[in-house]
C-alpha cells in the first residue's frame, strides 16, 4: 500500500523509457527540466497523499525491509517526525566500501545539528507529511548541498524529533 512517484529531473539516460516501461498504477511518473534539488522533491512531494514521505536517490539501492521498518516505526513512535538510518557505502559497481554509524538519540541529534553539521542521511529519511509541510518544505532558495540540513534545522526548531536507527537500511 503505497504510492511511489518518480521524477525524472532532465537526465539524458534511458530513464523515460525503463520508467514507462512498468504498467503500476502505484508509480505516477513526472518528466521535467531540471530544476534543482530542492524544487524536484518539493514537487515530488506535492503528488503524496500518503501519511509519510520517504525519499531516495536514483543511484541508492533500498533493502527490502526500509519501509516496512520506518514505516513501523513512525506508527509506534508517534513523537518522530523524521527517521533516517544507517547506510552502508557502495561504488558505481555495486562494490561494498562501508558503513556509517549514526548517532541514534533524538537529543544528541538536535545538539549536533544544532552545533556541528548535518548526522542524518537524507537519502534513507521517511518523515511525516504535515510535519514536513509545518517546517515549509525544502527551502529553493538555499537548494543544493545544504538542501537537507537546513530542513532538518527547521524542523528542531519547531520542536519536532529526528531519530536514526543503526540498522543499515540503504546502500549510498
Amino acid at each position: 500500500n503505497f504510492e511511489f512517484i518518480i521524477i525524472n529531473d532532465g537526465s539524458t539516460d534511458n530513464s523515460k523509457n525503463i520508467i514507462d516501461a512498468y504498467d503500476d498504477k502505484r508509480i505516477t511518473h513526472i518528466e521535467q527540466e531540471n530544476n534543482g534539488l530542492a524544487k524536484t522533491l518539493n514537487i515530488g512531494a506535492s503528488y503524496c497523499n500518503g501519511e509519510f514521505i520517504a525519499r531516495t536517490d536514483q543511484d541508492d539501492i533500498c533493502k527490502l525491509d526500509r519501509f516496512s521498518i520506518q514505516y513501523s516505526f513512525l506508527k509506534k513512535y508517534k513523537d518522530i517526525s523524521v527517521v533516517s538510518s544507517a547506510v552502508s557505502y557502495i561504488n558505481e559497481k555495486g562494490c561494498y566500501l562501508g558503513r556509517s554509524f549514526p548517532y541514534t538519540w533524538p537529543f544528541l541529534i538536535r545538539n549536533k545539528l544544532l552545533n556541528d553539521g548535518c548526522v542524518i542521511n537524507h537519502p534513507a529519511v521517511m518523515m511525516r507529511r504535515n510535519d514536513f509541510e509545518d517546517a515549509g518544505r525544502y527551502s529553493e532558495v538555499i537548494d543544493g548541498r545544504f538542501t537537507d540540513y537546513h530542513l532538518w534545522v527547521k524542523l528542531i526548531k519547531r520542536g519536532y524529533k529526528i531519530k536514526n536507527i543503526s540498522k543499515v537500511l540503504l546502500k549510498y
